[in-house]
């Protein structure tokens, strides 16, 4: 006799497919960005025009969301996320966020390193927040936190209403 697969294990095999193709462009992207240096520098008067709507408000939530990625600050996170899931949804789906979230946070470091793409030169930018840009830009370890954070909840939830405002809250943080 076959057991039936546990519902709450169980994600859908077109999510896999996505989470591949995903994966695939982002590569495809990095590398396209690399090998053609004229879209990267097409980014620049987009990057000088947001350097002139700086506010200290603005600089001030920079600045926290630039905290955002440093491990420690995703492992407590991933610890209330866990919890809050848990209570809500049980142990299982709780588990499951948190490994989705933290496999696509930490599966951005394989494209960063493989595509090896510096951030751009923004010498001639006025406002510079990010004194020292020591690490490699693409893909931003911020964003893959947001999309697969937000990717993992709306997977957890089965609720119209809760997926949409998902979609509206985590598109907003990733565009900032």
């Amino acid at each position: 006799m076959t057991v039936p697969p546990r519902a709450d294990f169980a994600i859908p095999r077109h999510w896999v497919v996505v989470t591949v193709v995903l994966f695939v462009v982002t590569f495809a992207l990095g590398f396209l960005v690399k090998l053609v240096p004229a879209i990267g520098v097409a980014q620049l008067p987009l990057d000088a025009a947001l350097n002139r709507g700086n506010t200290p408000v603005l600089d001030a939530i920079a600045t926290v969301l630039d905290k955002l990625d440093q491990p420690p600050v995703v492992a407590v996170i991933l610890v209330v996320i866990f919890a809050v899931m848990w209570l809500l949804k049980g142990w299982r789906t709780a588990l499951g966020v948190c490994v989705v979230t933290g496999a696509g946070w930490v599966s951005c470091l394989a494209a960063k390193y493989a595509v090896h793409l510096p951030r751009p030169d923004l010498t001639d930018v006025p406002h510079q927040l990010l004194k020292e840009a020591s690490t490699l830009s693409y893909p931003s370890g911020h964003v893959a936190f947001v999309a697969a954070l937000g990717a993992a909840l709306f997977m957890a939830v089965a609720q119209r209403s809760s997926r949409i405002a998902l979609v509206v809250v985590f598109g907003i943080l990733a565009i900032v």
